[in-house]
């Protein structure tokens, strides 16, 4: 054997008296470490995306129907209500409430037709005196005063009463003030005309001689 192989058999004896040497070893008792499981995360789901909705154009003539139309609901829905004051004709016997009742329950118009109150429109008088028009739809005050004063007109007294609003829903019946004779003669009119320029001019025409 060369010298070459003797060392490198002797080498070789080494390397595996080490090898027994540390398998035959006690190895130390190490506590197997737990490794906690992170909890999964959830995946992310994305939120689905709203179509866009296209807004639409409304011009402005529209949007101004669309206001009268809210203005006329509103004003179907309230009740009006109108109280006509009729105490002192009745007290000098002029004429009744009842009469004039009567003359509104066939003249006064609803809908563009007489006599179609239905259950819109009421007309009463409890007491003799005051009469009550109660309306669940657009009704003018105005019109009631113009239907009063043809029902005096009827009655030949349209020169003596007359319609007063003392508020903003009713009327009542006053007298017109009329001169007594005596203060009629206390106070004369007195007419008096002055002589024209013309009557103390000379005459412009010519002599005929």
């Amino acid at each position: 054997m060369c010298i070459r192989d003797s060392i490198n058999a002797e080498y070789m004896g080494i390397i595996n008296f080490e090898g027994i040497m540390s398998e035959s070893a006690p190895k130390p008792d190490v506590a197997p470490v737990k490794v906690e499981d992170k909890p999964k995360e959830k995946p992310k789901v994305k939120a689905e995306k709203k179509p866009k909705t296209e807004k639409k154009l409304v011009s402005e003539k529209e949007k101004q129907a669309i206001k009268k139309e809210k203005k006329l609901a509103a004003k179907e829905k309230k009740i009006v209500n109108f109280l006509i004051d009729c105490s002192l004709p009745v007290k000098d016997k002029v004429f009744q409430a009842a009469e004039l009742v009567e003359y509104f329950q066939n003249k006064l118009k609803v809908e563009g037709k007489t006599k179609n109150f239905g259950k819109q429109v009421t007309v009463g008088c409890d007491d003799g005196k005051k009469i009550k028009v109660n309306a669940e739809i657009p009704l003018a005050k105005r019109y009631l005063k113009y239907l009063a004063k043809k029902f005096l007109k009827k009655q030949e007294v349209r020169d003596y009463l007359r319609l007063v609003a003392p508020n903003k829903t009713g009327y009542e019946f006053k007298y017109f003030k009329m001169e007594s004779n005596e203060q009629a003669d206390a106070n004369p009119c007195l007419l008096y005309t002055s002589p024209s320029p013309r009557d103390q001019r000379g005459s412009r025409m010519p002599s005929s001689a």
